[in-house]
C-alpha cells in the first residue's frame, strides 16, 4: 500500500524494480527503527511494572505480617469462630450451634471481625507510612 501511494515520486526514466525495491527497503529500516524504539518502551514498562510488582508484594508481605499480628490480638472466641469459618470452612449454621448464636448473629459477628482486623491493619499501616 506504502509503494503505491508513493508511485507518484516514481521517476518513469528508471527501472521499476529497482525503485520498488529501494522503496521497500527503506520502508522496511523505516519500520525496524520504530519497532525497536517500540522494544525499548516495552522493556521500560516491564521494568516498571517489576518494581511496581516489588513495591506490591512488599505491601502485601506487610499486610499479611499485620494481620497476623491482628488475629492474635483479638480475643480466643473470635480467633476461633474465624478459624472455623475460613479455615475449616464450617458452615455458619453449624457454627451457629457450637456458638449458641443464632445464624444472624454469627454473621454479624464475622462482619465485626473482619472490620476490626481491617482497621487494625490500616491503622498498622498508616504508622509504617508515617
Amino acid at each position: 500500500m506504502a509503494l503505491w501511494r508513493s508511485f507518484s515520486q516514481y521517476d518513469p526514466k528508471r527501472p521499476f524494480a529497482n525503485w520498488a525495491l529501494g522503496f521497500v527497503r527503506i520502508e522496511v529500516r523505516r519500520f525496524l527503527r520504530k519497532s525497536a524504539r517500540r522494544a525499548q518502551l516495552t522493556v521500560r514498562a516491564a521494568e516498571l511494572l517489576l518494581q511496581d510488582e516489588q513495591q506490591y508484594a512488599t505491601e502485601l508481605d506487610e499486610r499479611e505480617s499485620f494481620l497476623k499480628h491482628c488475629f492474635d490480638a483479638l480475643p480466643e472466641p473470635h480467633r476461633r469462630l474465624l478459624h472455623g469459618y475460613y479455615h475449616n470452612e464450617h458452615p455458619v449454621s453449624e457454627l451457629s450451634e457450637q456458638t449458641g448464636r443464632s445464624v444472624d448473629a454469627v454473621y454479624k459477628m464475622l462482619q465485626r471481625i473482619r472490620f476490626a482486623l481491617h482497621q487494625c491493619i490500616e491503622s498498622k499501616m498508616r504508622r509504617t507510612e508515617a
